[in-house]
């Protein structure tokens, strides 16, 4: 499944810029936490494109000029771990974030050492989700 919106709440991205006309992809095989998260982005006037395979994340990150992809490195099939490996491969040089369950250093040192570029958990506050994005859009 993939999903597209345009931002929803423009008034509020005015007040924290970073994420407004933003183009970020969000992978993960929860497509409610892929809603939930897409919301949160919206609101803050990021355009955001879901989807619940590392396949269809591939194909998307290649062919349009996203400018954040954030990825969960557990999913059935093909996992975020060789997802980001097989997207460095093939020359994906934008910023590359993972998402997981897990908030120990094996699992992030497993997804830095795979080509993302920062690792988020899960359980980390949803509604402060955007912020803790800014490292790799706030620049």
């Amino acid at each position: 499944m993939i999903q597209s919106k345009a931002p929803s709440d423009v008034k509020s991205a005015e007040r924290e810029g970073f994420l407004l006309g933003k183009s970020i992809l969000l992978i993960d095989d929860s497509a409610d936490l892929c809603l939930l998260y897409q919301r949160i982005m919206e609101t803050e006037g990021a355009l955001v494109t879901t989807t619940t395979t590392a396949q269809q994340g591939i194909a998307l990150a290649l062919t349009r000029n996203f400018d954040l992809v954030v990825m969960d490195i557990e999913m059935p099939i093909t996992t975020g771990l060789e997802a980001a490996s097989m997207l460095r491969r093939a020359g994906f040089n934008r910023p590359l974030v993972a998402l997981s369950g897990h908030s120990d250093d094996d699992h992030r040192q497993a997804a830095l050492n795979s080509g993302y570029d920062g690792y988020l958990c899960k359980d980390g506050d949803a509604l402060n989700f955007s912020e803790r994005l800014r490292p790799w859009l706030g620049r």
